[in-house]
């Protein structure tokens, strides 16, 4: 992390997605599949109520009332909406208020559903570098493939599909679109083979999520018992992928050759498992 960073203080006002009001359990694959699906969605404001509670929340920051802020906005969220935008002023919160591993949690949340942001990402990044803990790190591949979400390459993948199928079609009925038909038929299918990579990109953290260690110096033991031999410690705030589940404990990865038990209670998943949780 270069020196001088600092942290983005201001919020983002983006209006909430006018069709986010999610009550339904689901794995978090396709929580998170659905979350994208409604924050991406244009169309009408959003209900005048939660609408109005978000701006208050805005204003009250920006007052440096921080625990008010905190609370109007933790209330929206409990009411069913959710945004990157939404995520991210909880995450400021958090952070202003002292609670660094609260406020990681938010900023990775919030980064799930609009990866390309800046300030997410400059923000998760000086948050996790005031715990000590080292920025997240990928290839420049997945970087490059992950700046657009699971949605977007889902979009894209669908409309490279249905030309190609137009196409083709169009091609078998009349021969004098063959010619140019071929070149943007190929076209379309390299655009779809890029679009399958993209949600590729993405699989890996859906099939193994991400949670957050909310302990301070949580013990990673050999096996899912009380007293198993101690692994290694984890400090607050640590970023680790959930492998599997077993009565009450987690199997979490923080790195090569770092891989454990920890009880379910000491983190917090990133994608919650269902998305009437968010606020957890």
């Amino acid at each position: 992390m270069s020196e001088g960073r600092r942290m983005t203080t201001r919020i983002l006002r983006r209006p909430l997605p006018p069709h986010c009001r999610l009550r339904s359990d689901a794995y978090p694959v396709l929580a998170l599949i659905l979350c994208l699906c409604f924050h991406a969605a244009e169309a009408a404001s959003p209900a005048s109520g939660a609408a109005a509670s978000f701006d208050a929340a805005c204003r009250a920051y920006e007052k440096g009332e921080y625990e008010k802020a905190l609370r109007m906005n933790m209330q929206v969220l409990q009411d069913g909406f959710v945004s990157a935008a939404l995520l991210y002023n909880i995450g400021n919160c958090y952070f202003r208020l002292g609670d660094i591993p609260r406020a990681i949690l938010y900023y990775r949340r919030a980064w799930y559903l609009a990866p390309s942001d800046a300030d997410i990402a400059a923000n998760l990044t000086f948050a996790l570098h005031v715990l000590g803990l080292e920025p997240l790190r990928s290839n420049r591949l997945l970087d490059l493939l992950r700046r657009l979400s699971v949605l977007h390459w889902a979009v894209v993948l669908i409309a490279a599909y249905w030309i190609l199928c137009v196409l083709v079609t169009a091609m078998l009925w009349n021969s004098r679109v063959r010619r140019l038909g071929r070149k943007i038929a190929l076209l379309m299918a390299i655009i779809a083979l890029v679009a399958l990579l993209g949600i590729g990109s993405w699989l890996p953290l859906l099939l193994c999520p991400e949670a957050v260690i909310t302990a301070p110096n949580t013990k990673v033991l050999f096996a899912p018992l009380p007293g198993s031999t101690l692994h290694f410690y984890l400090p607050q705030g640590s970023l680790v992928r959930v492998r599997r589940a077993r009565d009450g404990w987690l199997e979490v990865e923080a790195g090569p050759g770092q891989r454990g038990w920890v009880q379910e209670s000491f983190l917090v998943r990133i994608l919650p498992r269902g998305l009437s949780r968010w606020n957890q």
